[in-house]
């Protein structure tokens, strides 16, 4: 698992799934 799959793991719990979606795009981006 990479570092940030753990953390949109974690962002999962904590923040809203937009959120996490947004944060995917900048990392895919």
């Amino acid at each position: 698992m990479h570092w940030y799959q753990r953390f949109t793991a974690t962002a999962d719990d904590l923040l809203e799934e937009p959120l996490q979606l947004i944060f995917l795009e900048q990392v895919t981006a």
